[in-house]
C-alpha cells in the first residue's frame, strides 16, 4: 500500500493522528447537575457535515464532565451509536463556532486532531469519505434497535497522510469544488420544486376540481363508485392455512404501487373474495401525514391476486366513471388539501375515514370528456416525469463526482505536490518524539495512542 502513495506521503493509523478521543456523557436533566451545558447529539448531525445547534438541548453535568469534554472549534464528532439495525452509523461532523460550553452525548465520540500533524478539515473529509464508501460498516454491530461502531478498531485503520501544507491545499481544493456542487444542487432542488408545482398545475387544470364547467354534474364520491376499507390485520392472522398477500400504506404512493415489500396474512375464502383487488380499483392512504392524506394509486393488475388492509380505502368506479378520471380527481384533491378538510389528526398522522371520504365532492363530466382530459393530463405528466428523471440523474452525477473528488484527494491526484516540503514520515516521527517528552493528556480524555 505504501508504494502506491505519492512521494512524501505515509500510511498512518487515524488514531495516531489524534491528540485524544473521548466518549460523551449521558447527562441529567436541567437543574440536576452542577452546571448546565449544551449537548451535541446525533440528532444535531447535519448532512452538510456540521452541527445544527438550533435544535440542541441543555443538560446538567458535573464540572469535571464539562471540563474534560468541552468542545473546541477544531474538534470532530463521530457517530458511534444510533440509527436502527439497518442504518449504518459512523457519520462525522465538524464543531461549528459556538458560545458557551458544548459537550457530546454518549452516542457521540469526540475526536481531537493533533494539529501539528494533521489538519482538522483534512481528517474530517477523510472520515467523511470512509463512511460514504461504507468503510465503517465492517466495524459495526447491530442489536434489535440500534447500531454501534467499534470506534477504536475503526480508527486503527491506515490513512494516507501527506505533509501539512499539502493537506491544507487538498482541503482548499475539496471545499472549492464542493461549494460549486452545493450551488448546483440548490439549483436542482429549485428545479424539483418547480416540477412539483407544474405537476399540480397539470392535474388541477385537467380535473377542473376547483372550477368545474357548468355542464358537469357535481356529485359525491359515494355517487361515483363504491367505497370500502380493507381487512384489519391482527396477530391471529400472522399464520394460517390460507396466507394471502396484501397491500398496505407502505405500498401505495401517488400514481404508483410499490410491490417490493408485500406482506401476507391468513384470510377466509369469503374475506379473500371481498378484499381482493380488481383492475381499475383506486387505493387511497387512510392514514398519512396531513399533506399526503388520501395519496392515491390505481391498481392495474400488478402484483396479481392481492388484497388490501384497512389502512387503505378502495374506490371502485361505477360504469359512467373512468377509473383513470377518478385517480386524476383524487390526486387533485390531495394536492389541493381537500382531503385534509375531512381529516381527523392523531399525533402527527391524519386519518380520512371512509364515511367522510364518501361525502367529498366528485365532478362528473361526460365519459368521453373524462377520457380526453385524462389523455391530456398524461401528456403533461409524462413530460414532468422526464424532467424529474433528468434532475435525478444530475443528482446522481453530483454524488458520484463528490466521491471521485475525494478519491483523487486522498490518492494525491487532486492538487500538485510540493517536493520541497517536509515529508509526512519525518514530520510524524519528529512530532511523536516531541509528544513523548511533553505533558500528559489532560484528565477526562482517553489517550489515543
Amino acid at each position: 500500500m505504501t508504494s502506491e502513495l505519492p512521494l512524501g506521503w505515509k500510511q498512518v493509523p487515524v488514531i495516531d493522528l489524534l491528540e485524544s478521543m473521548t466518549g460523551g456523557v449521558w447527562g441529567n436533566q436541567p437543574g440536576m447537575g452542577e452546571v448546565d451545558v449544551t449537548v451535541a447529539r446525533v440528532t444535531e448531525f447535519h448532512k452538510s457535515g456540521t452541527l445544527n445547534l438550533a435544535t440542541a438541548a441543555t443538560r446538567s453535568v458535573t464540572q469535571r464532565q464539562a471540563a474534560s469534554r468541552e468542545l473546541q472549534d477544531t474538534d470532530l464528532l463521530l457517530e458511534k451509536s444510533g440509527g436502527g439495525p439497518n442504518t449504518p452509523v459512523g457519520r462525522v461532523v465538524r464543531v461549528p463556532p459556538h458560545k458557551g460550553t458544548l459537550i457530546p452525548t454518549n452516542f457521540v465520540q469526540l475526536l481531537r486532531p493533533s494539529l501539528d500533524v494533521v489538519d482538522d478539515r483534512y481528517l474530517f473529509w477523510l472520515l467523511w469519505s470512509w463512511h460514504d464508501n461504507g468503510r465503517s460498516i465492517p466495524f459495526q454491530t447491530a442489536t434489535t434497535n440500534i447500531r454501534n461502531l467499534k470506534t477504536r478498531d475503526y480508527l486503527s485503520q491506515l490513512a494516507p497522510v501527506p505533509q501539512l501544507p499539502e493537506q491544507k491545499r487538498i482541503v482548499a481544493a475539496i471545499e472549492e469544488q464542493f461549494s460549486r456542487l452545493d450551488a448546483a444542487e440548490v439549483a436542482l432542488w429549485s428545479a424539483e420544486r418547480r416540477i412539483r408545482a407544474l405537476e399540480k398545475s397539470v392535474i388541477t387544470e385537467a380535473s377542473s376540481t376547483l372550477t368545474p364547467p357548468p355542464h358537469w354534474k357535481i356529485a359525491f364520491v359515494a355517487d361515483a363508485g363504491t367505497v370500502g376499507l380493507g381487512l384489519q390485520r391482527s396477530p391471529k392472522r400472522h399464520n394460517g392455512p390460507n396466507m394471502r398477500p396484501y397491500l398496505r400504506v407502505a405500498n401505495v404512493f401517488e400514481d404508483r404501487i410499490d410491490d417490493s415489500d408485500v406482506m401476507s396474512m391468513d384470510m377466509t375464502e369469503a374475506e379473500w373474495e371481498r378484499y381482493r383487488l380488481r383492475d381499475g380499483d383506486v387505493l387511497l392512504n387512510e392514514g398519512q401525514s396531513p399533506e399526503l392524506l388520501g395519496r392515491p394509486a390505481i391498481y392495474r393488475g400488478k402484483p396479481p391476486n392481492i388484497a388490501f388492509t384497512n389502512s387503505l380505502i378502495r374506490f371502485r368506479a361505477k360504469k359512467d366513471i373512468d377509473p383513470e378520471w377518478a385517480l386524476l380527481v383524487f390526486r387533485s384533491h390531495m394536492h389541493n388539501r381537500r382531503f385534509m378538510r375531512e381529516s381527523q389528526i392523531t399525533t402527527n398522522i391524519a386519518h380520512l375515514s371512509a364515511g367522510r371520504f364518501k361525502t367529498v365532492e366528485f365532478p362528473v363530466p361526460p365519459l368521453d370528456e373524462q377520457q380526453a382530459r385524462v389523455a391530456d393530463a398524461r401528456v403533461g405528466l409524462v413530460g414532468c416525469a422526464r424532467l424529474r428523471a433528468e434532475v435525478a440523474a444530475a443528482r446522481r452525477r453530483s454524488t458520484n463526482l463528490r466521491r471521485s473528488l475525494l478519491a483523487a484527494a486522498f490518492s494525491g491526484r487532486l492538487v500538485p505536490q510540493d517536493r520541497d516540503q517536509e515529508q509526512a514520515e519525518g514530520l510524524l516521527e519528529r512530532t511523536q518524539r516531541e509528544r513523548a517528552a511533553g505533558p500528559m493528556v489532560k484528565e477526562g480524555t482517553v489517550k489515543a495512542s
